[in-house]
């Protein structure tokens, strides 16, 4: 009799943490930003980009504020299916942002390998292309809207003497 109660308290547990959990999928910031210049065009006319609805109207790329605020109002987010991760799509010229794509989707590698975090650049005809994919945590904040950070080698410099000079 103690086994019964056990095994249907334990299924009526475990269902509602099913239930409660359901919700909090991987997700990952949907949209797409275009650079003003560029807004008259249609978004998919730029090579090699992609062209993700929904367009973000905005003059300027989005700040960390900005993706606060998407994130509260559960605005601009898709649902990473199996096997899928975020990515940002950036394509920039002359260190400018043309172009900025984020969504769910999948990344390969020579066609064979599947990409589940990094950046990889490419640059072509003049323009930098940078992929960077990641995998979200369930009910966490998307991972796609980080920026690659880059070091100057005088910066690293400064930073070790200091460290090693006290």
């Amino acid at each position: 009799m103690i086994e019964i109660n056990l095994c249907v308290f334990l299924i009526i547990c475990g269902g509602s943490l099913v239930l409660i959990k359901a919700d909090e999928a991987f997700r990952c910031f949907n949209f797409t930003w275009v650079a003003p210049v560029l807004r008259h065009k249609n978004c998919s006319t730029v090579k090699n980009a992609p062209c993700i609805e929904p367009f973000l109207p905005t003059d300027e790329p989005p700040s960390p504020v900005d993706y606060e605020e998407y994130w509260n109002s559960k605005k601009y987010l898709c649902s990473a299916a199996t096997g899928d991760v975020c990515i940002k799509y950036t394509f920039s010229y002359n260190n400018d942002i043309v172009n900025t794509s984020l969504f769910c989707g999948k990344a390969i590698e020579d066609k064979i390998i599947p990409i589940t975090s990094g950046c990889y650049e490419q640059q072509v005809d003049g323009y930098i292309l940078e992929m960077c994919a990641c995998e979200s945590r369930k009910g966490k904040k998307p991972c796609n809207i980080s920026i690659k950070v880059q070091y100057s080698i005088v910066l690293m410099i400064i930073m070790l003497l200091v460290i090693f000079w006290t």
